[in-house]
């Protein structure tokens, strides 16, 4: 995961659930389901120049991931 990731967390292998008692054998990502809309976000990229933020540069230029499945982020530009 990133920074700016955007979903759902990730239990590690050794995690102990208290309620039911469980102990995770392996990484467990948490399930459920997400639809996020983000409009007019701009970034500034390493050359000082202010770039919208798009499915295709979020993980590039903005570091924005998902993590797990279900998570739908939807970028737009539109007029205030």
């Amino acid at each position: 995961m990133v920074s700016n990731s955007i979903g759902f967390d990730t239990l590690l292998a050794g995690y102990t659930n208290p309620n039911p008692p469980q102990i995770f054998k392996s990484d467990y990502t948490l399930k459920g389901s997400m639809n996020i809309g983000l409009t007019n976000v701009f970034i500034k990229s390493s050359l000082g120049i202010w770039l919208p933020l798009t499915s295709g540069d979020a993980m590039l230029v903005g570091d924005v991931g998902t993590n797990g499945s279900n998570v739908d982020v939807n970028y737009s530009l539109a007029l205030p």
